[in-house]
């Protein structure tokens, strides 16, 4: 054998057979590939549920803002027809129990 000719670098494996170096290499890249497109399918997918959480909170919070911003005009308005029904009484629009049923039994 010539110097020049060398032959590849031998490695023993656990399963008892010898494979080059260049196999091995081979091997670890194609591993190395599948891992990162495992990667990517999982980064991807966690970036969906990422946004889907925040249009989820977004769901949420826009009916509770809208509430907050057009429910006390309404309860207001709702609360001057009841003291209109009731009447404004002499405890400063408020009656109590006594006086609705008072006006009930026509006394």
């Amino acid at each position: 054998m010539n110097q020049h000719e060398q032959l590849p670098p031998t490695v023993e494996s656990p399963s008892g057979g010898s494979q080059t170096l260049q196999e091995l290499v081979e091997k670890n890249i194609k591993w190395s590939q599948v891992v990162y497109e495992q990667n990517r399918k999982i980064l991807r997918r966690m970036t969906l549920m990422t946004i889907a959480s925040y249009v989820r909170l977004f769901l949420i919070l826009i009916p509770l803002l809208i509430a907050l911003i057009y429910l006390p005009p309404l309860i207001s308005g709702y609360v001057e027809q009841m003291n209109a029904l009731l009447g404004s009484g002499e405890n400063g629009g408020r009656m109590n129990l006594q006086d609705i049923l008072s006006q009930f039994s026509g006394q």
